[in-house]
């Protein structure tokens, strides 16, 4: 039986792994849609946090991670950070911060993506993660444990974000944008999905997951 969420253990340290299948379509209600560059469904295994985060209040939110395989398609995500307007929506979070892994060629490199809303157009702000003057790709991180950490500023116009890598800061308050007031955190995987082919299994553990807000 396939599982994809599950808590795994080693050396009396426990963890929650990630494991996403080819053809695993997510349960949010616009995954089984066609996208709008032809991908026909979004493949998904992932949590999203059960409280909310404040707008016009600051957090610090640590984490580690461990790539145990895969991340071999074109993009994939493994963070998010999303906001939606009121509960009669019956659409998923619009997103405002998310880390992916992605590139048309492997190895895969780390990018940051970030809402921009300005004159009301969608567009995201994409920027290649580097870590000691050299870029962070995926086959680097092979069963590694990595430490990331992000303070994130929910200003009520221009949130702003820092972010650091093994403890060395690789981003200066970058702007985004949060349009509405239900902000969440997600964790797993996402991708979208393909019907010319296999993707290939990506796991991924994560732990020492914590929040703090810190005004």
């Amino acid at each position: 039986e396939k599982q994809n969420v599950k808590w795994g253990e080693k050396d009396e340290n426990k963890f929650l792994r990630f494991s996403l299948y080819n053809g695993q379509v997510g349960k949010c209600s616009n995954d089984h849609k066609k996208r709008k560059k032809g991908e026909p469904y979004t493949e998904r295994a992932d949590v999203k946090q059960w409280s909310k985060l404040e707008k016009g209040s600051q957090y610090e939110i640590s984490f580690r991670f461990r790539i145990v395989e895969g991340f071999k398609s074109k993009k994939e995500k493994f963070f998010k950070i999303g906001s939606k307007g009121s509960k009669s929506s019956n659409k998923c979070s619009k997103t405002s911060l998310f880390l992916q892994f992605s590139g048309r060629k492997n190895p895969k490199g780390l990018r940051l993506h970030l809402l921009d809303l300005t004159n009301n157009k969608e567009t995201f702000k994409k920027y290649k993660l580097e870590y000691n003057h050299s870029k962070i790709q995926v086959h680097r991180l092979y069963n590694k444990w990595t430490n990331l950490k992000l303070f994130i500023n929910l200003k009520e116009k221009d949130a702003e974000v820092d972010l650091f890598f093994n403890e060395e800061k690789i981003v200066n308050r970058f702007k985004f944008d949060v349009p509405c007031n239900d902000i969440k955190m997600s964790i797993g995987l996402e991708r979208h999905g393909s019907s010319k082919k296999k993707h290939a299994l990506s796991v991924i553990d994560y732990d020492k997951f914590i929040v703090n807000k810190v005004n």
